[in-house]
């Protein structure tokens, strides 16, 4: 893959009601809803420093920024090409001040810092189950090259003492996710407190994504939460989903509530 994104062609697209828009590649892994519910999942805080780990072209942090623009947001990759998309991005948004980028592979990142949140939309597909794309900036999105726990591991080394650790998952990750956390059960650097959120396509259907977070070092118990349905029976979006892809945050749409989502 080209490092440079000038390189290859590249679309500008509007979300949050257009408040946000992100040049992205035109073919390859393309930003849909799983980062703007993941990012609209995180209770927020002025001045917080969050670190979005695989930022790709920036969505994350830029839909995060677009909430709270008091916040200051790291973002790391090791495609540099998506980096310098997700540098102009900011700029683009306004947010340039508030956004540091790093260029660097997750697992061999050492910052000598720790963040209020750590929050990733990772690569989930092992090699064995995912067929790999002709198109390798899609490869790169969706195939994992460490495995998940390690993954989650790098992330909970540059969280802060009782800070947010924030993921998005298919439900077949669930027990690999589960695994981690009882291995760290009653370490310092555990989570507790966790909670799963899912995404149901439809009222009836099962869910194809689970939001989960949980904080560095508690021992709370984990909590199943009610989830959010996306679309009504018709296939058009229900009103709570499409305000949160307008901006809202999630607590403000479901009946959880802001102190279940915290």
């Amino acid at each position: 893959m080209a490092d440079n994104p000038a390189l290859f062609p590249v679309t500008c697209d509007g979300f949050l009601d257009k408040k946000v828009r992100l040049s992205q590649p035109q073919r390859g892994y393309r930003v849909a809803i799983d980062p703007v519910f993941l990012a609209a999942s995180l209770p927020l805080k002025a001045h917080q420093s969050i670190l979005d780990c695989g930022c790709g072209v920036g969505a994350i942090s830029c839909f995060l920024l677009s909430r709270e623009p008091s916040l200051k947001v790291t973002g790391i990759d090791k495609n540099k090409a998506l980096l310098d998309l997700a540098v102009a991005n900011h700029a683009h948004n306004g947010f340039e001040a508030s956004f540091l980028p790093i260029d660097a592979d997750l697992s061999t990142l050492h910052l000598g810092e720790t963040f209020d949140h750590v929050v990733s939309n990772p690569p989930f597909y092992p090699h064995a189950v995912c067929k790999k794309s002709p198109t390798p900036l899609r490869t790169e999105a969706h195939i994992q090259t460490v495995s998940l726990g390690r993954w989650l591991s790098q992330m909970m080394v540059h969280l802060k003492p009782k800070g947010r650790l924030s993921v998005i998952l298919p439900p077949e990750r669930l027990g690999e996710f589960f695994h981690w956390v009882e291995e760290r059960k009653g370490h310092e650097a555990g989570l507790g407190d966790v909670r799963i959120f899912p995404l149901w396509p439809t009222p009836q259907t099962p869910a194809k994504r689970l939001i989960l977070w949980g904080y560095k070092g508690t021992k709370g118990p984990l909590q199943m939460l009610p989830g959010l349905p996306l679309h009504e029976v018709g296939k058009a979006y229900t009103p709570s989903a499409e305000a949160v892809l307008r901006g809202a945050s999630l607590a403000s749409v479901t009946e959880s509530g802001v102190e279940s989502m915290g």
